[in-house]
């Protein structure tokens, strides 16, 4: 159960890569936040998350502190190499659609 529940959280520290994703296409040259700051502020909002909730697991469960933080870890490394994997897949078929028309 504490390996779902961390792979769960892992999923959920992910979320603002995305979101630093999406938002660095909206800077421009002159923007004052850089794509840089963004990232940056991504990796210390995963960290948040991830020492978090694992800080609060070993808070209210000690004994299984490591399952939960071997499940959050899996759970990161998974969904990283899927995200990475979907976004070459896109890329690679909006590049054949605009070579076909």
């Amino acid at each position: 159960m504490l390996v779902v529940l961390g792979a769960i959280a892992g999923i959920l520290a992910f979320l603002p890569y995305v979101i630093a994703l999406r938002a660095q296409r909206n800077v421009t040259e002159t923007s004052h936040f850089s794509h840089m700051s963004i990232l940056v502020l991504a990796v210390l909002g995963s960290s948040a998350i991830l020492f978090g909730s694992v800080l609060a697991c070993i808070a209210f469960h000690r004994e299984g502190a490591l399952a939960f933080a071997g499940g959050e870890a899996g759970a990161i490394i998974v969904i990283a190499f899927a995200f990475g994997i979907w976004k070459v897949l896109l890329r690679n078929k909006d590049k054949g659609s605009s070579k076909k028309g």
